[in-house]
C-alpha cells in the first residue's frame, strides 16, 4: 500500500456531501494521524496549509454542518442559476459531457474498477477521480496512476481546486481547497506528461 494514497482519501472525505456524522468522519485523530505520518515521512511542502486547514476544521460545530451543507450544494449540486464550481471533468477537459462520463467509465474499467451503483452521480466526478488515483497507489498500480493524471487528473483537478478557491463563501471550502491544489501542484511534477 503506498502511504500517498491517504492524502486522496482524506481530499475525498473532507469534499464529500456532509451528512450527519460529517464532522466526526473529519475529526478521526487516526486520520489526521496517518495524514500526518505521511506528509512528514514524504517531507511534503503543505504541511503548513494543513495546519491551517486543521484550525479551520476545529472551528466546525455541528452547527455549522448546515452551513456546509448549502455551501456544498451551492459549489458543487444545484447553486443559483447554475453549478457554481462543476465537479465533472468535461467542463476542464474539453469533452462533451458524454464522451467525458463514457471516458472515465472507460479508465475505470481498464483498472479492472466499475463504478458502485449506490454512487448517484456521474462517473466523471472530481471525488470519483480522487478515489481513484487512492486505490491505484493501494494497489500499487503506478503505471495507472501516471497515466491517468498526466492525461486528466491534474489539470481537471487542479482546475476544480482554483475554482473553489475562487467562489466559496465558507472559509472551511477555501483552505480545503487550497490545500488540495497545492498537492496537486506539488504532484505536477511527478505526473506531468
Amino acid at each position: 500500500m503506498n502511504n500517498l494514497s491517504t492524502i486522496y482519501k482524506f481530499l475525498a472525505k473532507c469534499f464529500t456531501y456532509p451528512e450527519k456524522d460529517f464532522i466526526e468522519q473529519i475529526n478521526d485523530d487516526s486520520l489526521w494521524l496517518d495524514l500526518m505520518n505521511t506528509i512528514k515521512t514524504n517531507n511534503l511542502p503543505i504541511v503548513n496549509t494543513l495546519e491551517v486547514f486543521a484550525e479551520a476544521v476545529d472551528k466546525v460545530q455541528e452547527e455549522d454542518l448546515e452551513r456546509l451543507a448549502v455551501e456544498n450544494t451551492r459549489l458543487f449540486i444545484n447553486g443559483y442559476p447554475k453549478i457554481v464550481v462543476s465537479p465533472y471533468a468535461d467542463k476542464y477537459l474539453d469533452l462533451e459531457p458524454e464522451n467525458s462520463k463514457a471516458t472515465m467509465e472507460m479508465v475505470f474499467a481498464t483498472s479492472g474498477l466499475k463504478v458502485n451503483e449506490t454512487w448517484k452521480d456521474r462517473p466523471d466526478h472530481f471525488l470519483l477521480a480522487l478515489e481513484f488515483v487512492a486505490f491505484g497507489l493501494d494497489q500499487d498500480k503506478q503505471e495507472l496512476v501516471e497515466d491517468f493524471m498526466a492525461k486528466f487528473g491534474l489539470k481537471w483537478l487542479i482546475a476544480v481546486f482554483t475554482n473553489v478557491m475562487d467562489n466559496t463563501e465558507v472559509e472551511y471550502y477555501y483552505v480545503l481547497a487550497k490545500l488540495a491544489k497545492e498537492w496537486m501542484q506539488t504532484e505536477e511534477a511527478k505526473y506531468k506528461a
